[in-house]
């Protein structure tokens, strides 16, 4: 379980070569216009809503960097 949160943590933040989560930008403006919509309980349906989605990209995202990290690392190792 440890190592899932690692990698939602992971692939929330920048990372070189990918960028920024595509999804926080999109992920936050939910949020704010769920809220004036339909105030504290609006941005709640929101959030949980788009929460799971959210994390399944952060997820995805820190899969993808450390593989290309591995075989970058595996390149290095073959060509020497």
């Amino acid at each position: 379980m440890k190592h899932i949160i690692n990698r939602i943590v992971l692939g929330c933040q920048y990372l070189p070569g990918m960028g920024s989560h595509p999804g926080t930008r999109v992920f936050l403006a939910m949020a704010v216009l769920g809220f004036f919509a339909g105030g504290i309980v609006g941005s709640f349906i929101l959030f949980v809503t788009f929460l799971p989605f959210y994390l399944a990209g952060a997820h995805t995202r820190g899969d993808i960097y450390l593989l290309r990290k591995k075989w970058k690392a595996f390149d290095e190792r073959e060509s020497s």
